[in-house]
């Protein structure tokens, strides 16, 4: 058996074994839990009392209408529970907020009761309004009502100041500036081996896709970052240290005995890193930008990890999609043609998004041309991917159209724009890169679409053709299923031929 498998299994021998001390926590966790949700009920029904919270309309603003409300109340027992999960839109929603080019797009931005009100956003101008001008030094791109249990691993879009510059110079250095780069190709090739060695294992039998996926991505990111693989079931591991609420706001993270046993992950993976080809270089920058050593493990965590992970939907999309074109064989050959794909598919994708209007007032324009004026400090919730199904932006949005952006240049903001959304950009500053170094924009937004591109060209030239299937039947696509592509619930297993 080799040293590395050893590693591995004496590192998760330590996680299972930091769980297992940790179990009878689990015994303090129910009352607390409860306590916290009480004072938590009980803030709500004051909330509803108070009447500076019950509207997010800033007054007097000359042109502003206000928002419409998906409910006439807030701050009620409804609302609470609702606000037990994050206010954003359930995935299999989006199919009715996919609206057609003759419906009234002012409708996608309206007032939800979680308890407090929060503004949902989901049109392309307004969730512009959002991010224009987001410089990470002074502004959070996502507000999160917890305080992070390790605040090193926390996703730098929850910070602003000084640390999260630092953060983010040192998230800059790290991840190469075009798909030419050779730790970007160094990459590409760990995928590949990750992906035919997840082949071998499966001995001609499906297995689930969400497995391969996260096999190729952690390989590629973790390689990408540090330059060698960190084996998956200790990035998954640590994954208890990013987990969020907002309801409730105190959430005894320390209770979970899970949390506990992503410390111990946490704890072999700065040593993982430490050991990395790529330490002395991520070292130097860190030094130069005033973070400490463990600072610098921590930053690139959720950069290798929670980050990556987002463009799994969008090579999902990919996987799912390449059957119905020879399985890209004829793609790989024509570069736009390949670019245009690689950005359709990043159209459906896209995180949530919850952040504090910034401004007194905030003023959101919508894409039918309204204007709304929002309080400083309201929550203004969005899903990156539903505003990319706007229609007054890109037509026929449910359609998944491979040559959709054929036409279309890097600074195209009007029709059929590249979807930067996705990546907290406004549409056609994807090479502003002063600015989007400066700003809570997705650090590798410039790069992703090259690495959907890659995947593609892997799919089509470095692995044998594959099946997918969904409840243990043969699935295709026909023509019509793929107008649908957006909802990720089509298939659940993958099966490659030798």
């Amino acid at each position: 058996m080799s040293s590395s498998k050893l590693d591995v299994e004496d590192e998760m021998k330590d996680v299972k074994r930091a769980i297992r001390l940790a179990t009878p926590l689990w015994l303090l966790f129910i009352p607390v839990i409860l306590v916290s949700l009480l004072v938590e009920l009980a803030l709500t029904v004051f909330g509803r009392l108070w009447p500076f919270k019950g509207s997010p309309d800033a007054k007097g603003v000359q042109g502003a209408t206000p928002i419409p409300r998906k409910a006439a109340f807030v701050g009620d027992i409804v609302g609470f529970i609702k606000g037990l999960m994050l206010p954003q839109v359930n995935s299999k929603q989006r199919p009715g907020l996919a609206l057609g080019p003759n419906e009234d797009t002012s409708s996608r931005v309206w007032v939800d009761n979680h308890g407090f009100p929060v503004v949902s956003v989901m049109d392309a101008k307004s969730v512009e309004s959002m991010v224009v001008d987001y410089d990470c030094k002074k502004h959070k791109r996502v507000q999160c009502p917890l305080k992070f249990p390790i605040e090193g691993t926390m996703p730098n879009f929850y910070r602003s100041g000084k640390r999260s510059k630092q953060f983010r110079e040192l998230f800059i250095d790290m991840v190469p500036r075009t798909e030419h780069d050779e730790q970007f190709k160094v990459a590409m090739e760990a995928a590949k081996v990750a992906a035919q060695r997840w082949i071998a294992a499966q001995k001609g039998e499906p297995g689930t896709k969400k497995d391969f996926l996260d096999t190729c991505i952690t390989a590629w990111s973790t390689t990408l970052i540090i330059g060698e693989e960190v084996p998956p079931e200790l990035m998954a591991a640590i994954q208890p240290l990013f987990m969020m609420f907002s309801y409730p706001r105190f959430y005894p993270a320390f209770l979970v005995p899970h949390f506990w046993g992503a410390l111990k992950a946490r704890e072999h993976l700065h040593k993982r890193i430490k050991a990395s080809p790529r330490w002395p270089k991520i070292l130097s920058k860190a030094t130069e930008v005033g973070l400490t050593p463990s600072d610098a493990c921590d930053a690139l965590i959720p950069i290798a990890n929670f980050n990556a992970k987002g463009l799994r939907d969008s090579i999902g999309i990919a996987v799912d999609f390449l059957p119905t074109m020879n399985y890209g064989e004829d793609l790989v050959k024509d570069s736009k043609a390949l670019e245009s794909f690689a950005w359709e598919t990043l159209r459906f994708n896209g995180p949530v998004a919850l952040m504090p209007a910034r401004d007194e007032p905030t003023i959101i324009k919508t894409s039918a041309g309204a204007t709304h004026a929002v309080k400083q400090g309201t929550m203004l919730s969005t899903r990156f991917d539903v505003t990319q199904l706007d229609p007054t932006v890109w037509p026929e949005p449910n359609a998944f159209k491979a040559d959709r952006y054929l036409k279309t240049t890097s600074t195209t903001t009007d029709l059929n724009p590249w979807p930067t959304l996705t990546h907290a950009m406004p549409l056609g500053t994807i090479e502003d890169t002063k600015k989007n170094h400066e700003s809570h924009s997705c650090a590798m937004g410039h790069l992703n679409y090259r690495v959907v591109e890659a995947y593609i060209k892997m799919l089509a030239k470095d692995l044998p053709h594959y099946d997918l299937l969904r409840e243990d039947k043969n699935f295709t696509f026909d023509e019509d299923s793929k107008k649908e592509m957006y909802s990720r619930e089509v298939a659940e297993k993958i099966v490659f031929h030798s």
